[in-house]
């Protein structure tokens, strides 16, 4: 197999499956998005917690009965929920966040695609606010990495080009 060299269209921010241990922030995430998510907070000096917190909706007896938010920021006080796209159990996940915990759920924001107009519909429907879109998220990363790869910087370490 002939080795590629790296290319700025070819940049991975993220390790090469998607939920695992990630050495570079110490943590176990659940999805790629998570894990680049929490690497442009670092680039971005935010403070971060990754689930830290469980809402458990205790009137329930099946299906959704608790609620883990991907991501809380202390300095803002805000919960991130992290979605590629929504399906069922996620939407009923939402609502019941929304329905048993108000107040909590004022704080939460969304990262969104922002080709998603399913996702963006039924967020918007719901009251959450986008914090921001994960394509701006990419772009903003790699745009770091190029800046370190040209000035020869390890600015943002754990970081791979793909081959």
């Amino acid at each position: 197999m002939t080795k590629m060299s790296p290319k700025p269209d070819r940049l991975r921010l993220a390790a090469t499956y998607k939920g695992g241990f990630r050495k570079d922030l110490n943590v176990f995430v659940r999805s790629e998005w998570e894990a680049i998510v929490l690497r442009w907070l670092n680039y971005k000096n935010k403070k971060w917690e990754y689930e830290p917190k469980r809402f458990v909706f205790e009137d329930i007896k099946s299906g959704t009965k608790s609620y883990f938010p991907d991501i809380y920021l202390p300095e803002e006080d805000i919960w991130i929920e992290i979605k590629g796209y929504t399906n069922k159990s996620d939407k009923t996940r939402l609502k019941r966040f929304k329905k048993y915990y108000p107040e909590e759920f004022k704080k939460l924001r969304m990262i969104i695609r922002k080709t998603n107009k399913e996702t963006r519909e039924f967020i918007e429907k719901l009251g959450i606010p986008v914090y921001m879109f994960f394509n701006d998220i990419e772009k903003d990363l790699k745009s770091a990495v190029l800046t370190s790869i040209e000035s020869k910087e390890n600015t943002i370490s754990g970081w791979e080009l793909s081959k």
